[in-house]
């Protein structure tokens, strides 16, 4: 194993993830195909993830350290550009890859030569009183490109960072992950690589998805910012998928009153009036109309 090249490098950005990171890492060790490597950027944490990732003794492990936060598409881009296989995966340190995970994807960059971009599903675990709760995130098989664009608008296709697989050359083409946005990062970068790449989407399930307490994906606080921003770059959000552009909006403000976050509810309100792409008026978002 030593000196051969890996069949694929898995990328897995953590930052103050010590109580999570074992299990992620875990998942990765125990695949059916082991020739893998996986790159753990440690993305300024100061907790007890140095230490973890000190104890561990696998020659398939290679650290990344960072001195300090610098956010998760700095960890995936540096993951990426370290990389020495041509197939990359993701993998977030609260979730976990099933065994056939790294198998799976390999099989289908083989079936599909000229396949630059997996989405594969997954499982959604929640903890809830009494046990953990179970969701499937199927998505469907999807391998023309404009019906791939359209779902993924639509919201079809659940497009977690975790469910993403890559080229690794293709990846640098179409210019990385943008380190700028806070929030819906895979949804921007999937988007821009579809424009001139070729993806697919599938329904096998190849990893679990843990409610984290600290996802960047449960702060409300940028979702509207991201949303303006991926309108801006992407006209045919608005231009022809807007039902469900609103349809997010309208979830994104119902969950700000639902828990109570006035300050950003009144803060986006105020942002989303000022935006003059928006046709809909805030209070015709609110109440639904069509």
């Amino acid at each position: 194993m030593i000196g051969r090249e890996p069949d694929v490098s898995v990328v897995l950005p953590t930052f103050n993830r010590d109580y999570e990171l074992k299990r992620a890492m875990d998942s990765v060790f125990s695949q059916t195909h082991s020739n893998f490597e996986l790159i753990v950027v440690n993305d300024g944490s100061t907790d007890q993830t140095s230490a973890l990732l000190d104890s561990i003794n696998d020659p398939r492990l290679h650290v990344i350290r960072g001195s300090i936060n610098r956010g998760a598409n700095w960890a995936r881009n540096q993951g990426i550009l370290s990389a020495r296989s041509g197939v990359i995966t993701f993998l977030d340190s609260d979730d976990a890859y099933l065994e056939n995970k790294i198998e799976s994807v390999l099989a289908l960059f083989r079936g599909y030569p000229e396949l630059d971009l997996i989405v594969d599903s997954f499982c959604f675990l929640r903890d809830v009183e009494g046990g953990v709760e179970e969701r499937m995130k199927i998505n469907p098989d999807i391998s023309e490109i404009g019906a791939f664009r359209a779902a993924l608008f639509e919201r079809r296709i659940s497009k977690a960072t975790t469910a993403l697989s890559v080229r690794k050359a293709a990846a640098i083409d179409a210019g990385l992950f943008d380190e700028e946005l806070r929030r819906r990062q895979d949804f921007e970068f999937v988007l821009r690589f579809s424009k001139s790449h070729d993806c697919i989407a599938t329904s096998q399930v190849l990893w679990t998805k843990h409610a984290g307490r600290n996802s960047i994906s449960t702060n409300p606080s940028t979702f509207l910012e991201a949303t303006i921003e991926i309108c801006k770059r992407n006209p045919e959000y608005l231009q022809q998928h807007s039902n469900f552009l609103y349809r997010d909006l309208r979830s994104h403000f119902s969950k700000l009153l639902r828990h109570r976050e006035w300050a950003t509810f009144l803060s986006d309100a105020v942002r989303y009036h000022r935006h003059s792409d928006f046709e809909r008026s805030f209070w015709r978002l609110l109440l639904r109309s069509s």
